[in-house]
């Protein structure tokens, strides 16, 4: 195929936006199958209780809505950087988790339809959040319920994360199953997602992601945790 020349030389490339985006909730809700079926396009579900963290970057560009002159909501592509997050969900690791809330554009809080805890827990992450970020900052919030084709097994009704939405004022993503969705199906809602966090945020910079640099002796204990399947 042949290049296309650039007909305006002082035409420059559209700025990606720069969003960090952290999947939190309880342990074996499915934020670690979300985390690599969004990622890597696959799935498993031979996983453990995430240790620590996890993060990848995703490129893309999506359309999102956003109003015109004439107050019209219209469909534009954007290109994006998403710097996404797995966290790990067990108590322990709770204030660990919390102090990467910070500079987070969006949160997807994920609890499980067929565990009535990880659903009652919500309230403690939304503490979480907002005790780490507060009300001035900008950012989004959205609700998601997994396991969906495990109907015969649900705890929790549409009705009360609709409900748990209203009252913490954050949006609903619906219910899903990340392991029967295909990647298309799964790739549009997290376009949505990225959506929600657009009509929030607006848009930011891209920037690269901060890297901390890790000691000797850090590198070893990541090194044992990969080892021991950190996922």
């Amino acid at each position: 195929m042949k290049k296309q020349e650039n007909k305006n030389p002082e035409q420059k490339e559209e700025k990606k936006i720069f969003y960090k985006v952290i999947l939190i909730g309880d342990s074996l809700v499915g934020k670690t199958c979300l985390f690599k079926k969004l990622t890597k396009g696959i799935y498993t579900n031979k996983n453990i209780s995430t240790i620590g963290m996890d993060q990848k970057t995703i490129s893309a560009t999506m359309k999102v809505k956003e109003k015109s002159e004439t107050e019209e909501e219209k469909e534009v592509e954007k290109n994006f950087t998403i710097n996404l997050w797995d966290t790990a969900g067990q108590e322990r690791f709770r204030s660990i988790t919390s102090g990467y809330f910070k500079e987070s554009h969006g949160l997807i809080l994920l609890y499980d339809i067929t565990n009535r805890t990880s659903f009652d827990n919500l309230e403690k992450w939304m503490e979480s959040v907002n005790e780490t970020l507060g009300t001035s900052n900008k950012y989004a919030v959205i609700l998601m319920g997994n396991k969906a084709d495990l109907e015969e097994k649900r705890k929790v009704t549409y009705e009360e994360a609709e409900d748990k939405c209203k009252k913490y004022n954050i949006f609903w993503g619906g219910e899903c199953s990340v392991q029967e969705m295909t990647l298309d199906e799964l790739n549009e809602k997290f376009q949505n997602i990225i959506g929600e966090i657009y009509k929030v945020v607006g848009e930011i910079q891209d920037k690269k992601p901060i890297v901390k640099k890790l000691s000797t002796h850090q590198r070893n204990k990541k090194k044992n945790n990969n080892e021991a399947c950190l996922c």
